[in-house]
């Protein structure tokens, strides 16, 4: 197995550099995709719609984006194998964890119970971040009481770090199902 050096990490910045540029280029990716296909939706109203767009700098930025992925993948592969066997690696682990909770749950309530809950805290983690950023998401009705942006970010924050905190308190009490 792999094995991490951390004074050799602390000496050399570059794997760490390169691994971190590659998640922002995914996370753009990602948001590109997201205004490219133009998803929609209002908890207010409980509407969700997809409407296609094709913005021609949107479509740039995408194509730069998923090229740069494609370039860092060789660029890894080919200038710093560790950590390139170091990312094949962690993606058979996700996948045999993965594989080894699914099999556990269906062997016992508890665990499929716990699953859930594992799930349930990383979409709400991943909900509390967007609600977070977007100032014109009302996840309670702001604009009706005559609160608007930057406020609404600000309360929206709070509001997402209170639910977080409630949310990691109680997903503490499962830490001897998650340990390994």
């Amino acid at each position: 197995m792999l094995k991490i050096d951390r004074e050799k990490v602390k000496v050399n910045k570059f794997p760490i550099a390169i691994l971190v540029i590659q998640l922002t280029t995914v996370v753009l990716a990602v948001y590109l995709f997201y205004k490219l296909i133009g998803f929609e939706f209002s908890l207010a109203e409980r509407t969700f719609s997809v409407n296609p767009t094709l913005q021609p700098l949107l479509v740039f930025f995408f194509v730069i984006s998923a090229a740069l992925l494609v370039a860092f993948h060789f660029l890894v592969k080919k200038r710093v194998p560790k950590l390139y066997e170091a990312q094949e690696l962690a993606k058979v682990t996700i996948k045999e964890k993965a594989i080894e909770k699914v099999s556990m749950a269906r062997a016992d309530a508890k665990v499929a119970a716990l699953l859930l809950i594992q799930f349930a805290f990383v979409v709400l983690f991943v909900m509390a971040i967007v609600a977070w950023a977007d100032p014109q998401l009302e996840l309670i009705p702001w604009s009706k009481q005559g609160i608007g942006a930057p406020l609404t970010t600000i309360l929206n924050g709070m509001i997402a770090v209170i639910v977080l905190g409630i949310f990691y308190y109680l997903y503490s009490f499962t830490a001897w199902y998650r340990k390994d």
